[in-house]
């Protein structure tokens, strides 16, 4: 059976290399077409920009393109003592990755990340909504968002459906002569297949969800 699995992962590891969806302009009608579909996507996303030298950084749910430029939010460090702040709701309790909404005294609502209780009892963290800069399309080679759950669904129906296939091979083709002999080999065989169809579904989910569906749009490919 190890045989098989190792057979299993192997094929989904290929099979997820390039589990992509590629957008150029040359897709669309127009240029003005491609750059409102990008904004129409990329809006609440937290979007990995290339550009042309191969340097990279993230845009935290504000990518949005405008006269030819991507604007790009510049994150900031910031502290706060509890005196200024009225309301803060956290968005996720993640001991990694934590974010909340933390509105001022003075009515000032900020989105923020990465927050730390410092010893003073006062609040580190990332503005998400920090300076705002123009990049040119022109030194941008590609926007990209890497999605989790359609690699998984991907993943679970390809691993189903060839752990089926790997199974018919394994017990009908490598080992035929355990089949149909009597009641107990064949639920043997039976609970064989299921097993096949199982872990093929498995290792497709896991593979799935690690390698995701990334969606590009490339601007200078």
């Amino acid at each position: 059976m190890k045989h098989i699995n190792y057979l299993l992962f192997a094929f989904f590891s290929l099979a997820f290399i390039s589990c992509s969806s590629i957008n150029t302009v040359k897709d669309f009608s127009s240029k003005e077409k491609f750059y409102e579909d990008f904004n129409d996507f990329a809006k609440n996303k937290n979007v990995e920009v290339t550009l042309i030298n191969d340097s990279s950084f993230t845009i935290l749910q504000a990518a949005r393109i405008s006269n030819d430029s991507l604007i790009v939010n510049v994150k900031n460090e910031n502290v706060l003592s509890l005196s200024e702040i009225a309301n803060m709701k956290y968005n996720n309790t993640s001991f990694v990755h934590s974010s909340a909404d933390i509105i001022l005294k003075d009515g000032e609502k900020l989105n923020v990340e990465n927050i730390k209780i410092l010893h003073d009892s006062s609040i580190q963290f990332t503005n998400c909504k920090g300076i705002k800069e123009y990049l040119p399309l022109n030194k941008v080679k590609k926007a990209s968002y890497l999605q989790r759950l359609p690699g998984v669904i991907t993943g679970l129906s390809l691993g189903a459906i060839t752990g089926a296939i790997f199974g018919i091979i394994a017990l009908y083709v490598i080992h035929p002569s355990g089949i149909g002999r009597n009641n107990e080999s064949s639920n043997n065989s039976d609970a064989a297949f299921m097993t096949y169809i199982f872990s093929g579904a498995i290792i497709g989910s896991v593979i799935g969800w690690i390698t995701g569906h990334n969606y590009v749009y490339q601007f200078n490919p």
